[in-house]
């Protein structure tokens, strides 16, 4: 078993800390050491994606891990005047005894808010266990994944846009919404 980190913004931490969110998506990403064009790429996809065993063996794997394999949760934090740390998606405190000497960013004591990426594993107050691992096109998502994602439908219908202007502000092309990337949807 391995564990991992990944991140994800306010509203989906506060989506997992209801159970809502259960699955997330990320964009398959050709690895340069593949040298594998766009045709040849969609083509090794299409065959295999639901074979993983099959993409491993072309040099194509899940960086988020393997089912079993755990990722601890890297989210937003805030430290206040008081040297308090709390957690930015539902403002909850960081239970956890910790020297102000750990919480340094860019060489320097911080206060304020502490990006995600910079977040330490002994802050993480989520660990999710991949139970499942497939690829499909963005695209190809429907209600039932829709609300694995945490979306919450609002007399029984869904905006699909919130979803797509979401990926479209963490994803630019060739892996927006429309380019219809392949995406790793991982399950916990």
């Amino acid at each position: 078993m391995t564990e991992r980190s990944i991140i994800f913004n306010s509203e989906m931490v506060c989506a997992i800390l209801k159970g809502r969110k259960t699955e997330t998506r990320r964009p398959v990403i050709i690895p340069l050491s593949m040298e594998i064009d766009e045709i040849e790429y969609n083509r090794i996809i299409d065959k295999y994606k639901h074979k993983l065993k099959e993409l491993q063996k072309c040099g194509l794997k899940c960086p988020y891990g393997e089912v079993g394999d755990r990722l601890w949760v890297r989210e937003t934090l805030t430290i206040d005047a008081y040297l308090d740390v709390w957690y930015s998606a539902d403002n909850q405190f960081l239970d956890k005894e910790c020297e102000i000497q750990e919480w340094k960013y860019k060489d320097s004591e911080w206060t304020g808010k502490v990006p995600s990426i910079h977040m330490p594993i002994w802050a993480s107050r989520i660990t999710l266990e991949i139970t499942g691992i497939y690829t499909h096109r963005l695209q190809n998502i429907g209600y039932v994944a829709l609300t694995r994602e945490g979306y919450v439908f609002n007399k029984s219908v869904l905006s699909e846009e919130e979803f797509i202007n979401l990926w479209d502000s963490l994803y630019k092309p060739p892996y927006d919404w429309d380019s219809n990337p392949f995406v790793w949807v991982v399950r916990f």
